[in-house]
């Protein structure tokens, strides 16, 4: 039993309501110390700093001597954690080298190395990097390996392990399926198909769905459906008959006897040869070759073989490559082209060129589909399709018509001011829309009757002549429905039908010489209009198709020599014109005909006004001031956004500090593209002198500025959406800069 009187003396406590628990510890740590004293155990220390230092010092002595044996036997990765980071890392680089083919075509070589990854700006066609932020060693410090195989196999790629040392059984490789894991899963690129790829996907149309689906299918090996179309416009060499010029690199449509065009040659027969290729898997189809349009006449070769042209009206013309076409190999096709005269302002394949597979057991015979429209309401309507059909049965072809009735209840009806279009199986996109006779000056548009503002036009488009650019005529048409007019009739037979079809999209009636004919409608009831329309043109159509809008225009501009007799010409459609310079009247304009007013007046610097009245009444004006000396460049109408492989001319004026243009210099402007990827193609000035085109790379060119003005045509170019900067400089005058973004689909 325990004594707690003698505990407490021999154990005096600071405490004296310790408990028994706590004396009883007291009396054990007495114990210990007596039997550490006696021999029987180590020394006892009290847990303080000395303590702790000595058990660090002697956890640092036992760790020095691991890691000095870890280093010498070259490292230890513990739990596979660098082996796991290198092949992580080896998976990222084959992914990357993946999406680096996807768009262009190729692996880096072995010269450019892993490098090209991580590269921000690459003078490569397809190229949209960086594709990886930095290439780092691998986890052992030394550098992947890295050898290009050629494009039909994948890379070489792997890391040397951790002896560093190459071909060695330490070495880590990379599983081949990651080089492909871009083509399997193309939702990181999204739907963006590259250039190369689109020479081996037949489908020009839908772009963004059925070509994505078709070379997907091709890269995973799976049945390929081959119907369709496959544009073949691009990388063309391009030589004259008389021999000036010899395998010039163009891309299609070209007009070579534009008058900016004419550094080409002013020869009246060039020929344009390409290759391409045409899959095993096409074996049992029929090959087309389809070409829009053609400025003079054309004949084909594919492989040495002539080619049979046809004919096909509105569709352009038609070759059959079937028997002639090899599979799984290279085709040269060449087109020759000559002019339909010397004195033809225009000359070359103007259209785009593609090749189109068809099911040969049962094809639409290119240029037999009709589209008549029965009946068109808001409530119902009925549109008849008729085509031929060739149908080979193996041994016979036969031509049979097929005729479908299209039913469609509540449609959306194709206006002027509503252009709708809707999507069928049959004929693709197409339009609910009757337009039946009225009379000379109108039609019945879906049963209600209509006036015709129409103007007789061609396929002329500036500096690119009658080169077909979608831009281009986009801005035309929309100029020319901004100021009333509802009607284009194109008076040559031979309009390539992407105009109509353009027209379609803008909210244009587009007629051609037998839709006169059908409808009864008076061809004077069209004004002519050449090229592209400018400001005078523009104002006269507003004028007569929008009465009471106050349109006024006096021009150009009010300089010229001191003391000359310079003729003014307006036009509006008030009733009279009085001209003031710098305030004082020099009387009224003689009207001329119809909105037409003009007057003489003797050239006196400062500032010309033009004050329009109608029915006695002041109507409108318009001030003209001399131009100062120049002082800077600004660009006129721009495109604004461009899609792939587009072309739009561009108008560059000369101005003095207040913005006035100044027509009477004569002087040298460049054009630069500073970023994005796109060419020159063409530049010119109104005298029709052709500018210069620098033939490095077509990112410079010169031209002279004539009335104050000069043009130039860019495209755009493939692999990037890097927004156009396009700048206009000289000597001594301040620069413009265009941009013009990339058109997101």
């Amino acid at each position: 039993m325990i004594n707690e009187t003698n505990l407490r003396k021999k154990f005096p406590s600071k405490n004296p309501r310790a408990s028994i628990s706590a004396k009883k510890k007291a009396i054990e740590h007495e114990y210990n110390r007596k039997r550490a004293e006696l021999g029987f155990g180590p020394p006892l220390m009290k847990r303080g700093f000395p303590y702790y230092m000595i058990i660090i010092l002697g956890m640092l002595l036992i760790g020095g001597l691991v890691g000095s044996a870890i280093f010498k036997r070259g490292g230890i990765d513990f739990a596979g954690k660098k082996r796991e980071k290198a092949v992580e890392s080896l998976q990222n680089l084959a992914i990357a080298l993946g999406r680096y083919r996807y768009h262009a075509g190729v692996y880096p070589s072995t010269e450019e190395g892993l490098g090209q990854l991580s590269k921000t700006r690459l003078n490569v066609p397809g190229w949209i990097g960086p594709y990886i932020n930095e290439i780092k060693p691998d986890p052992w410090g030394n550098d992947y390996v890295y050898v290009n195989n050629g494009d039909r196999k994948h890379p070489t790629l792997y890391s040397k392990g951790p002896d560093g040392a190459l071909a060695t059984p330490d070495d880590i490789n990379v599983d081949g399926s990651f080089f492909e894991q871009p083509f399997k899963d193309p939702s990181w690129a999204e739907n963006w198909v590259p250039w190369h790829l689109r020479g081996y996907i037949w489908v020009e149309n839908e772009r963004e769905g059925q070509m994505v689906d078709r070379r997907m299918a091709e890269a995973l090996g799976k049945p390929l459906s081959i119907e369709g179309a496959a544009g073949i416009c691009d990388d063309w060499l391009f030589s004259t008959a008389d021999g000036k010029i010899e395998n010039a690199e163009v891309r299609l449509p070209l007009d070579w006897r534009a008058y900016a065009g004419r550094n080409f040659s002013e020869d009246d027969e060039a020929v344009f040869t390409r290759s391409f290729f045409v899959n095993e898997a096409a074996a049992d189809y029929c090959i087309m070759l389809r070409i829009a349009a053609v400025s003079g006449t054309v004949s084909a070769e594919l492989n040495g073989v002539a080619l049979e042209v046809r004919d096909v009206g509105r569709e352009g013309y038609e070759a059959d490559m079937t028997k002639v076409v090899k599979h799984d190999d290279d085709n040269e096709l060449k087109l020759k082209v000559k002019a339909s005269d010397r004195a033809a302002s225009s000359a070359g394949v103007i259209g785009n060129v593609w090749v189109e597979f068809s099911n040969p057991s049962e094809r639409v015979v290119t240029g037999s589909l009709k589209v008549i429209g029965r009946k068109a309401s808001e409530d119902f309507s009925v549109i008849t399709v008729e085509r031929l059909l060739e149908c080979f049965d193996g041994t016979n072809t036969v031509v049979k018509t097929d005729v479908h009735n299209l039913t469609n209840r509540h449609p959306r009806l194709w206006t002027i001011e509503k252009p709708a279009f809707l999507k069928s199986n049959l004929m693709g996109r197409y339009m609910v829309r009757t337009i039946e006779p009225s009379t000379s000056r109108s039609v019945e548009l879906n049963g209600r009757e209509t006036r015709i503002n129409g103007v007789m036009t061609d396929s002329f488009l500036g500096i690119l002549g009658e080169a077909f650019s979608e831009r281009q005529a986009r801005m035309k048409f929309d100029a020319l429905k901004e100021v009333g007019v509802n009607a284009v009739f194109f008076s040559d037979p031979k309009t390539n039908k992407a105009f109509f079809d353009l027209c379609d999209e803008v909210g244009l009636m587009a007629f051609d010489a037998e839709d006169l004919e059908r409808l009864k409608l008076d061809r004077s009831r069209f004004v002519p209009v050449g090229g592209i329309p400018d400001e005078e043109t523009l104002a006269y159509l507003k004028s007569l198709y929008m009465p009471d809008t106050k349109t006024l225009y006096a021009g150009p501009c009010w300089t010229f020599d001191e003391g000359a007799n310079v003729r003014i010409e307006c036009v509006t459609d008030a009733d009279s014109v009085e001209f003031f310079v710098n305030g004082t009247s020099v009387g009224e304009a003689e009207k001329v005909s119809g909105f037409r007013f003009a007057k003489d007046i003797v050239y006196e610097s400062g500032e010309l006004k033009a004050i329009a009245k109608k029915n006695g009444v002041y109507y409108n004006e318009r001030v003209l001031k001399t131009a100062y000396r120049p002082a800077a460049f600004r660009f006129m109408a721009l495109p604004w956004i461009m899609k792939e492989n587009e072309s739009a001319v561009i108008d560059v004026a000369l101005s003095d500090d207040y913005g006035q243009i100044v027509p009477n210099e004569s002087r040298e402007v460049e054009f630069v593209i500073e970023d994005g990827p796109g060419e020159f193609v063409a530049c010119g000035n109104s005298a029709r002198e052709a500018g210069k085109i620098d033939s490095a790379d077509r990112r410079k060119a010169v031209c002279r500025i004539h009335n104050g003005k000069a043009s130039v045509a860019v495209r755009r170019g493939e692999g990037s959406r890097v927004p156009l900067r396009i700048k206009a400089k000289a000597p001594g005058l301040r620069s413009a800069i265009a941009i013009l973004p990339y058109q997101f689909r």
